[in-house]
């Protein structure tokens, strides 16, 4: 099989798998380990090649965002290697604004080009659902319980906002990340927000926060992972909107004054967060050890923007900025934490081992 002919296979799986695809997640699945201005040419030549042989059709959303759907003809052509493909391209006809969808599929992506395992909220939504009807189902839904944690009315507050923040509710709430991946030492749980969210929004986070270092179980039964792989060992919080990344920054900022003279034991009170530099914080926790107790970071809350700069970005002849946000530098699918040291670097995909009525998909 020709590359060209690798590259068409593999675009089209990222098709079946995600339904609704850009450009730049066919970089980030398929050439992830080149710069992002040759990984984006690429990207632009597979996807041409798919809308000739009309495998996929290309559609605009409200917000002037282009993605692609796969037709019938694409889901034919896959299914010659065994795969149990579908056509999307009628159900993107009906979308209006799949921004965060998109965002979603693009960090799952990701995951995978850095060899994580990772899951979208669609694919947590079908496991939790099994046998128990429609995945869209309300019921069904949510991997781990929080109380949220509502930031006290203060007399620097605006009136309106005192009264926002006087309506969240502190009853407890079943949660569903936007996508996770799982790693060695844990879980990481993705949350995407695409648009300016409110102060319930911020308060079932810090809820979450609180439960870093503790194990999902019904994450651990549905992927059958060890326990001690199946803790929530990081909450990473992407956004497109500076000034709703500045207003949690702000409220995890106030979690860590709170919490800063805290005498941590094994009882409700076992939290504490540091802060500890570009938007990065960590979750101390009490631990036994041979000589008695002793406190332990249990995991870290990462802040950082999504790539939206990637969408549009113009290639200038010369090196390209780290800060960026592409795989060269410590971006994706998080920044991680110094005390982890940076992203290895990504390794190649092709050639595929694949042939027809053959495949490891």
């Amino acid at each position: 099989m020709k590359l060209h002919e690798q590259i068409e296979l593999e675009a089209l799986f990222c098709f079946n798998r995600f339904r609704f695809v850009r450009t730049i997640d066919i970089a980030a699945h398929c050439f992830s380990e080149r710069a992002f201005n040759p990984a984006q040419q690429a990207a632009w030549r597979a996807i041409n090649n798919l809308l000739e042989r009309k495998y996929v059709l290309k559609y605009l959303s409200e917000h002037k965002q282009t993605f692609y759907a796969m037709t019938d003809a694409g889901a034919r052509h896959l299914r010659l290697y065994d795969l149990d493909a579908i056509g999307s391209a009628r159900r993107a006809a009906a979308l209006t604004n799949p921004t965060h969808t998109l965002w979603i599929n693009f960090v799952v992506l990701t995951c995978f080009s850095r060899g994580l395992q990772a899951f979208s909220e669609r694919d947590i939504m079908r496991e939790l659902s099994a046998g128990k009807g429609d995945v869209t189902n309300h019921q069904n839904r949510g991997l781990l319980e929080v109380t949220p944690v509502p930031m006290k009315a203060m007399s620097s507050v605006n009136h309106n906002e005192s009264e926002k923040i006087s309506e969240v509710t502190t009853d407890k709430v079943s949660l569903l990340p936007d996508a996770i991946a799982t790693e060695d030492d844990g879980i990481t749980w993705f949350e995407i927000d695409a648009s300016m969210r409110g102060s319930a929004r911020i308060a079932r986070l810090v809820g979450l926060v609180r439960k870093v270092g503790e194990v999902i179980p019904s994450l651990a039964k549905i992927h059958q992972i060890p326990k001690e792989e199946s803790r929530l060992k990081r909450v990473s919080v992407h956004t497109t909107n500076p000034a709703y990344l500045r207003r949690i920054r702000t409220r995890l900022m106030e979690v860590v004054k709170t919490t800063k003279d805290e005498v941590l034991t094994e009882s409700a009170q076992n939290f504490r967060v540091l802060f500890i530099g570009n938007d990065t914080f960590e979750v101390h926790r009490a631990g036994d050890t041979p000589t008695g107790q002793a406190d332990f970071c249990v995991g870290h809350i990462i802040l950082q923007m999504l790539p939206t700069n990637l969408t549009n970005y113009k290639h200038v002849k010369g090196t390209e900025p780290e800060s960026l946000g592409w795989f060269q530098g410590n971006h994706l699918p998080y920044r991680r934490p110094a005390c982890f040291g940076t992203w290895v670097p990504c390794s190649p995909i092709f050639p595929l081992k694949l042939t027809e009525k053959s495949s490891s998909r």
